[in-house]
């Protein structure tokens, strides 16, 4: 008897780490329902383990935005993940910083349409400088940086690993404090995200 309460004890513990998550039940009903032939409803099954394991990734996202800098203050960090379907997939996270009138909002998207956009920037300088912007180092990420001193507003777009792009857009801000914050991000991290 005392063997066997120890047993049910010991599986009622353990259960809670053997338990799958929901993208795993999620899955498994999927395959349940493929071997039923009943495929519409696999495939819907399967569409929201895909849709589940963006959300998961899109929530990662988030630790890697900055703190505010002295003085500044920063908003809740939003994560967001686009069905395949929409916007091939992206995932997002954002976070917005703001000191009186100023503020700046860092996004860094996985699986962006602006992705190759700037790669093509990054990679011919001289197209980016022909079209108004400027090509610069940020803690050893090239960065496409398109700012009005007389507006002070801007937008720098930092490629990271060619597969995450980090866009920072400032309004009623310097181009240094934008820069702060782009010196902010840990890209080494970054860019060994899976």
């Amino acid at each position: 008897m005392r063997y066997t309460f120890m047993l049910i004890a010991a599986l009622i513990f353990f259960s809670g780490f053997a338990r799958a998550d929901e993208i795993t039940d999620t899955i498994k009903e999927a395959m349940a329902q493929y071997k039923k032939g009943e495929y519409s409803e696999a495939i819907s099954n399967l569409d929201l383990a895909a849709q589940l394991v963006r959300q998961k990734k899109s929530e990662n996202l988030t630790g890697f935005l900055p703190k505010p800098l002295d003085g500044w203050e920063a908003s809740e960090a939003e994560s967001a993940a686009a069905g395949s379907a929409m916007l091939g997939g992206m995932v997002s996270a954002e976070r917005s910083y703001t000191k009186g009138d100023s503020e700046i909002t860092i996004r860094v998207v996985t699986d962006s349409p602006m992705l190759q956009t700037m790669l093509l920037f990054l990679s011919n300088p001289a197209m980016a400088t022909s079209s108004g912007m400027k090509v610069k180092k940020i803690s050893s990420q090239k960065a496409v940086i398109e700012y009005s001193k007389d507006d002070t507003d801007g937008t720098i777009n930092i490629v990271v690993g060619h597969k995450l792009l980090v866009t920072l857009e400032g309004n009623e801000v310097s181009l240094e404090i934008m820069e702060a914050y782009a010196k902010g991000i840990d890209f080494k991290k970054l860019e060994d995200l899976k």
